[in-house]
C-alpha cells in the first residue's frame, strides 16, 4: 500500500462505521446534521462515537450537549434546524 494513503485510511474507515453503525429512529436525524456534526463528535467525543458504534446512541447526545460551546457553527446551526423540526 502507498505509504502516502495509510493516514486517510483510518479516519474514513471510522467514519464509514460510524454512519453504518447508526441505527435507525422513528424520527431518523439529517444527513445535514450528521455531515455538520461527524467531525465534532469524532474530535470532543471519541470514546462515546465508539460506544455508538456497539449501539449506544445516548452518550453520543449528551457529550455533545456537554460541549455545546465547541462544537463548530454548522453543527449548532444543523442542531437547530433538526430541534425546529421535531427530528432531536
Amino acid at each position: 500500500m502507498d505509504w502516502r494513503l495509510e493516514p486517510i485510511i483510518l479516519p474514513l474507515l471510522i467514519a464509514t462505521l460510524l454512519l453504518l453503525a447508526i441505527p435507525q429512529r422513528a424520527h431518523p436525524q439529517s444527513q445535514d446534521l450528521i455531515t455538520a456534526c461527524q467531525g465534532d463528535a469524532l474530535s470532543l467525543c471519541p470514546v462515546e462515537v465508539g460506544q455508538a458504534m456497539l449501539g449506544a446512541r445516548k452518550p453520543i447526545g449528551r457529550c455533545m450537549r456537554a460541549h455545546w460551546n465547541e462544537l463548530s457553527a454548522p453543527c449548532r446551526a444543523a442542531v437547530h434546524a433538526e430541534r425546529k423540526a421535531g427530528r432531536l
